[in-house]
Formats: structure tokens, sequence, C-alpha cells
């Protein structure tokens, strides 16, 4: 729980001027990662974490509506009961891989060292204007010919992969074509 509030703690930091944004990333990425592998422990039922207002906390809960069950009324609680969601191992580990893929594409994408170092808050990023979620993440990767990256990153958060395989039959097809052609080098 400490490394979350860490992570949590780091995100809040992370988009102040003067702050070195790469260092912060790369301290938040460690704190998430220490998390999931201390989640992973444990036994999978008990892989979780009960945290107030978990939608401040990750990026991946962002992107997803939460499906509301039932409605309890506001009476049937305590006047000081606090409000707590349930942080899944799943969770933590697409927050993580997000992270990571933020920090490795900051490198070609400067941008993103500047604004993502919060991943906590939904930052509009001055890459293609939107902010950078699973789908944009993977969009970059497939823009940048990292194809493994683009694949295990989709995998993970659970996002469509469907323009990374329109662009890797794009490059087979031109591939085909230039084979019976000459290279200049």
């Amino acid at each position: 729980m400490s490394m979350l509030e860490r992570a949590v703690k780091l995100s809040s930091i992370g988009h102040h001027a003067g702050v070195d944004h790469t260092d912060v990333a790369q301290a938040r990425c460690q704190a998430l990662l220490a998390c999931v592998n201390a989640l992973s422990l444990v036994d999978k039922r008990d892989a979780w974490l009960a945290v107030g207002g978990a939608d401040d906390v990750l990026a991946v809960r962002h992107s997803k509506r939460r499906k509301v069950s039932s409605h309890i009324p506001a009476d049937k609680f305590a006047p000081d009961s606090k409000s707590f969601d349930i942080l899944t191992l799943d969770e933590l580990r697409q927050e993580y891989t997000l992270a990571v893929a933020r920090l490795r594409l900051a490198s070609d994408f400067p941008e993103l060292a500047r604004s993502s170092a919060c991943g906590c808050q939904a930052v509009a990023l001055t890459v293609a204007a939107v902010h950078l979620d699973g789908e944009g993440t993977v969009a970059l990767f497939t823009q940048l010919g990292s194809a493994d990256e683009a694949f295990a990153t989709a995998q993970t958060l659970g996002v469509d992969a469907f323009s990374l395989f329109g662009n890797m039959a794009t490059k087979c097809v031109r591939l085909t074509a230039q084979g019976d052609q000459p290279k200049c080098v």
C-alpha cells in the first residue's frame, strides 16, 4: 500500500516546473512495480488493495466506465464513512504497463516526458492533442515500428490491436512488392 501511495505522490509532483520528469516517471514505475510484485506473491483472490478514490489513482480507470450494480441509499451509511474502491492486481499491472510505455515513448516524443509523468490525471498531450491512453500508446509504438512493444502493450492493457495488424499487413505487402526489385543500399 505504501508503494501505491508513493506512486500517487510522484504523480502529483510529476508535472511541476523544475522537476526532472524522467526521474519522477522512473521512480513512479519502480513504485508501481513493487506494488505489482508484492500483490503477485499472494493468492489471486487476495491480490487487491482497498483505496479511497481509485479513479484518481490510476489512469487505467479514466478510460473505463465502471458498472454500478446497485444503489445504496445515503441514509444507510454512517455520516463519517469513506468511500473505498478495490484495485485489483490486473489494474495495477495495466497501470504499470502504461507508465513504462509512456517512459519508453518519451525518448521519441519529449512532450510525453513533460506532460504524462502524472498518469493519474487526464492530461491532454500535445502528441496528436489527445490523452495518451492504451490505444494511443499502441498506436505510437506502431508508428515507431516497435511491433513487439505494441503487441505486448495491447495484450496487457486489453486494447484493440487492429491498427497494428493493418500496419503489419501493409509492411508485408510492401516488402513482398520490393522483393522482385533490386535493393539500393
